[in-house]
């Protein structure tokens, strides 16, 4: 599967909850600027970009409580992301 070539919206403050991700949304023509929404499941990374089953997110900053979480536990966001996309990828 290849990236959809469209802007990417700006995900900002993001989190990773049951293999979606969380966080305030910028770039979006159906919603304010800084709304929090919950994205359906993500199914591919590239770099800072994520797919996931329904749009294309850039990601900006983690929430700070999240990143401190992988930081105790010693996984970066990065590895936190490639999980979860290769969980998702074996539910479909």
């Amino acid at each position: 599967m290849t990236m959809s070539k469209a802007e990417p919206r700006r995900l900002e403050n993001w989190t990773i909850r049951q293999g979606c991700l969380v966080g305030q949304v910028f770039g979006d023509p159906n919603r304010p600027a800084g709304t929090w929404i919950e994205t359906s499941p993500i199914t591919q990374l590239d770099g800072n970009e994520v797919q996931t089953r329904n749009s294309r997110y850039s990601l900006g900053n983690p929430d700070p409580a999240f990143l401190l979480a992988l930081q105790l536990a010693k996984v970066s966001p990065e590895a936190a992301l490639d999980r979860v996309a290769f969980d998702n990828s074996l539910r479909r």
